[in-house]
């Protein structure tokens, strides 16, 4: 079978395997009440409390240990009925997945706290985080961020650690970043709960950080050898864990819950559209953050779930998915987001119609201004200069062609402006350069009135608070005029008039297999596209293939030199090196790599704080390696008939001559397809290396995992480039072994040095 062949085949099986995965997840049973799981199948986190719990509560249901990814992939094949977890960690799955919901368990609330060694030297730390911690709880901090890290929305806020004075000193911390939303990676960054609370720490304390990203389960050890200062990892508080850490006091307590499917989900998540308001009454509706809409849906819909979304085209896929049964929009975007293709479309009716202007600081400061806004708005309203900015930006084409800012004079002065890229067509950008409705608008008053524009892009619920301080002198993003926002800011004249309108999806007749192949598109986009993650990949490739070859070579000098020592002259060097490497040998093939890992990793180099994760990595992997190629080294040698060094001492040869030009060449056609075997297995072997903070090529597929919650793209990327390092490496070291064969030496390579007659 050729390799196009292979490949189709590979192809095949993980489309049917995606098709049998979304069959199975309509499958499953409901589950209403607590009591309902006495006898069923429940997923707990791999190393946390809750298989203690579920042991009490329900000692005969049957338990499921895994990460939270895992859990929720195998719920969504009814391989599970739930899965038990602090009510802190819902938050981040419907963040991705709007087919999950939950019910409260009658469960004490869990406690969770930073750890830190367990010894004296500790103390002054804990002290200093305890006092922290409530100074935090007094004014309110810490209430802000469990508003901002457990809410329905994805925060999308990281920390810069190189931002740190660390006058103070440096702190070594171990932390996970598969635990959304305490921490996680986004963008490459390292954000959450903990990792804000951390930072917060450090730039009152004057510390600098030494983050080390590890395996849940390697942290404790990491604590234990005194390897780190403190960790973060949403630990939960137990006795047990009081026994080999000392704890914080809490920061944070959560309520325990059971995540189920909801009723009725399906393979696209959603309920299809709606054809009338009055469906709507149950439904999941989206919104924009910061936007009037909430209160439009709090009143219009009380009964509906509110979903929000900080970026309009995210409440688009939203519903082209069907997580979402529609948004509330203005209908100006609505006609934006049908230039570029989406499958959406507003319903007949209008919720209301809405004004919208520019907003300026509220007082004196800002009133010449704002008065030379509202005589340009009025005046182009009288010559026809809005109706044709409306008819170019609101038509059924998108215009085309940049805005000329560098041509504004600026003798009056320059307007700092405070605009969001995000609003097609009020404001965007195209080309990597601004442009709108709004931003036209304003170039045109710019040039009337001899002014220059300094634009500051960022997100739309920024843009008022930043007006409110001052450091903006205007606002805009077709903010909607209302009473409660007028007591705080100062408004323009209106400028537009839009109709608020329910979004839902277009095209209901689509079929299922072009549901799939689009829901195996958004997949792609989240997993390589979305913030970059590709180069997660990258680098994760990158640090798979560093430490199998350095390994690869080091192993190969380490496990040649010991064997030419066993070869010595001297019967003393060649017993002890036998000896050695034979009780060498037995352990390394007696003793899982992992283990010999953690063992370099957190006993060996326990002390050494700065030793890097690689470094010793490259150090397991180089022992194993050497230990395969001296017992295989000692195999092929002796595999080579004596006769053959006999025939080479009458010719002359010395001992190592005969070795090297007689032996070691017949032996290489023995070695070299075993030794490219193991150098092949070495690749994946590596795998194992996130136990020691190193971020190879499966963490990189376990970060993504852990915020997307999809498996799929992930793990087949994972495999497929695994495939192709292996491949291409059996390719390399095939070449290698081709010109060691003897049958492909030529006559004189054979004789090479040999003085004949």
């Amino acid at each position: 079978m050729n390799m196009k062949k292979i490949l189709s085949l590979f192809l095949l099986i993980t489309i049917l395997t995606g098709i049998l995965t979304g069959c199975a997840a309509e499958s499953g049973k409901a589950f209403d009440s607590p009591e309902d799981f006495e006898q069923a199948k429940i997923g707990v986190m791999n190393g946390s409390i809750f298989h203690q719990l579920a042991n009490v509560y329900y000692p005969e249901a049957t338990l499921f240990y895994m990460n939270i990814p895992d859990l929720i992939l195998n719920m969504k094949q009814n391989k599970i009925d739930g899965v038990l977890m602090d009510k802190a960690f819902f938050a981040p799955l419907v963040w991705e997945d709007y087919s999950l919901t939950y019910m409260d368990m009658d469960m004490p609330a869990t406690e969770y706290a930073v750890a830190f060694p367990k010894s004296e030297k500790s103390k002054p730390l804990v002290a200093q985080f305890n006092e922290f911690i409530r100074t935090q709880t007094e004014n309110g901090w810490l209430a802000e961020q469990e508003a901002k890290w457990f809410s329905l929305t994805a925060p999308s806020s990281t920390v810069d650690m190189s931002q740190l004075t660390g006058e103070n000193g440096t702190l070594r911390v171990a932390a996970n970043v598969e635990i959304k939303p305490f921490g996680f990676m986004l963008n490459g960054q390292l954000c959450g709960y903990d990792a804000e609370l951390l930072y917060r720490f450090a730039e009152e304390y004057g510390y600098a950080l030494d983050v080390d990203l590890i395996d849940f389960g390697a942290i404790l050890p990491g604590l234990a050898a005194d390897r780190y200062d403190l960790a973060i990892a949403g630990f939960t508080v137990t006795e047990e864990r009081k026994e080999s850490v000392t704890f914080s006091d809490p920061y944070y307590k959560s309520p325990i819950i059971m995540t189920v499917l909801r009723d009725g989900a399906s393979a696209d998540g959603g309920q299809g559209s709606q054809q009338t308001l009055a469906d709507f009454e149950n439904a999941k509706i989206g919104v924009m953050t910061g936007t009037v809409y909430d209160d439009y849906a709090k009143n219009k819909f009380p009964n509906a779930k509110r979903e929000y979304y900080n970026l309009i085209s995210d409440m688009i896929v939203g519903v082209e998915q069907g997580k979402l049964d529609g948004y509330l929009s203005e209908s100006t975007y609505v006609t934006a987001a049908i230039w570029e293709g989406a499958k959406i479309q507003s319903l007949d009716e209008t919720l209301d119609q809405t004004q919208a202007g520019f907003v300026f600081k509220k007082g004196e400061q800002s009133k010449h201004l704002r008065e030379q806004i509202n005589a340009f708005i009025r005046a182009s309203k009288e010559n026809g200069t809005m109706d044709r900015l409306s008819e170019k930006w609101f038509g059924e084409t998108e215009p085309k062609g940049d805005l000329d800012f560098d041509s504004l004079t600026g003798e009056n002065g320059t307007i700092r402006v405070a605009v969001t890229p995000d609003l097609k067509p009020i404001t965007y950008l195209q080309n990597g350069k601004l442009t709108g409705y709004e931003a036209e608008l304003l170039l045109l008053f710019a040039q009337e009135y001899g002014y220059k524009l300094d634009f500051d892009l960022m997100a739309f619920d920024a843009i008022l608070p930043g007006v409110t301080s001052g450091r903006y002198d205007i606002g805009t993003g077709a903010i909607t005029i209302t009473e409660e926002r007028a007591q705080s800011l100062d408004y323009s004249e209106s400028h537009l008039t839009v109709d608020v309108v329910m979004v839902v999806k277009a095209d209901e007749n689509v079929g299922e297999i072009v549901s799939f192949w689009e829901e195996l598109k958004e997949d792609f986009h989240k997993t390589f596209i979305r913030e970059n993650r590709w180069e997660l990949i990258v680098d994760g490739v990158g640090v798979t293939m560093l430490i199998t070859v350095c390994s690869a070579i080091a192993g190969t000098l380490l496990g040649f030199g010991l064997y030419m020592l066993s070869r010595s002259d001297s019967k003393a060097i060649r017993a002890a090196t036998k000896g050695f490497a034979k009780g060498y040998s037995r352990i390394i093939e007696g003793t899982p790599i992992v283990v010999i890992l953690m063992i370099l990793f957190y006993v060996v180099f326990g002390k050494m704080r700065n030793i890097s994760g690689i470094l010793v990595s490259i150090l397991c992997f180089a022992l194993t390696f050497g230990a395969f190629v001296y017992d295989h080294m000692t195999v092929s040698v002796g595999s080579v008939d004596r006769g053959q060094t006999e025939a080479a001492y009458a010719l002359g040869y010395t001992k190592n001559k005969t070795f090297f030009r007689i032996v070691l060449p017949q032996a290489m056609d023995i070695f070299l397809p075993s030794y490219c075997g193991q150098a092949v297995e070495l690749i994946k072997a590596t795998a194992v290396v996130g136990y020691v903070a190193v971020n190879d090529l499966t963490k990189m597929g376990d970060i993504i995992r852990s915020n997307t919650y999809e498996a799929f793209f992930p793990l087949i990327a994972t495999a497929v480039i695994y495939f192709m390092l292996t491949w291409g490496m059996a390719l390399l070291l095939g070449l290698v072994k081709r010109h060691y064969q003897p049958k492909r030496r030529s006559k004189e390579a054979v004789l090479k040095h040999i003085v004949t007659e």
